[in-house]
């Protein structure tokens, strides 16, 4: 009968419902699993700027707590847009993923140098629907490249005067002992 038939499909429809429920909820707790377990800040911004999503990374790399990004999710556009300007603009350009090296600022208005890689992400007709964002402070290894810089410097020099020294030496006449 009729009846039996609808509540059949609808237990059936229940049932997928539960099932894709429950493959969701899996997908978004591995999502969040990779996410926290990156060392990398890692971001994702909706097309507007605001924040979707985030990892711990993040929070510690920015000093931006948890509980401060969800309460303003336009809370880094509001407050550190000129760290981000670069980003945006390469993003407007960009059609696939881009790496790239700037200094960025954290909530202590402290700066930092960053390695950030960025990818567009798009709706299914292919709009912009924001982007995610992988941050890692290289300060170190910027600070590393200087010093290696200014040693191949002092390395250039000292072999100059030593050239010099032995250049110089080589061209004054050789005296010798109870000689004239």
């Amino acid at each position: 009968d009729i009846a039996d038939a609808l509540r059949h499909s609808r237990d059936e429809l229940e049932m997928t419902v539960a099932e894709r429920t429950a493959e969701l909820h899996r997908a978004t707790t591995e999502l969040q699993t990779i996410l926290d377990a990156s060392p990398v800040g890692i971001v994702l911004f909706r097309a507007d700027f605001t924040v979707q999503r985030w990892n711990a990374a993040f929070e510690r790399l920015f000093g931006w707590s948890a509980y401060e990004l969800a309460r303003r999710p336009s809370l880094l556009a509001d407050e550190i847009d000129d760290g981000w300007s670069p980003v945006l603009d390469a993003l407007e350009k960009a059609a696939a993923p881009f790496r790239m090296e700037i200094r960025m600022q954290r909530k202590d208005r402290s700066e930092f140098d960053a390695s950030v890689a960025c990818a567009p992400l798009t709706h299914d007709d292919g709009s912009p629907a924001g982007f995610v964002a992988n941050i890692g402070d290289i300060s170190d290894r910027k600070t590393a490249e200087a010093s290696l810089q200014k040693t191949r410097a002092e390395l250039v020099h000292v072999t100059r005067v030593m050239t010099l020294g032995e250049l110089a030496a080589s061209t004054v006449p050789c005296r010798t002992i109870g000689g004239d």
